[in-house]
């Protein structure tokens, strides 16, 4: 089974056979793409570098390196609010 990634607000979310790992947007400095097939996003923390080959990334539905690192670097610019009061 492959990596499944998801935006959660303020974190990104990498889950895998059952376990994830909740990655703070906050902390991550770059994302770049490496070896040519492999997403690298530099954390600078505790974990250091956190590498997604773009190939075993299940959902979202990616078909580059370029794709993967798009659409990571899209979720951390996102800013979600959360729902205001129902009027």
């Amino acid at each position: 089974m492959g990596y499944q990634l998801y935006n959660n607000g303020a974190s990104i979310v990498i889950a895998k056979d059952g376990k994830k790992v909740f990655i703070m947007k906050s902390s991550v400095s770059n994302v770049a793409i490496v070896n040519g097939d492999t997403v690298r996003l530099n954390t600078g923390c505790c974990m250091g570098n956190v590498s997604i080959p773009y190939q075993n990334v299940t959902s979202p539905e990616i078909y580059s390196p370029s794709d993967l690192l798009n659409q990571i670097s899209y979720w951390l610019l996102a800013i979600e609010f959360p729902p205001g009061p129902s009027e």
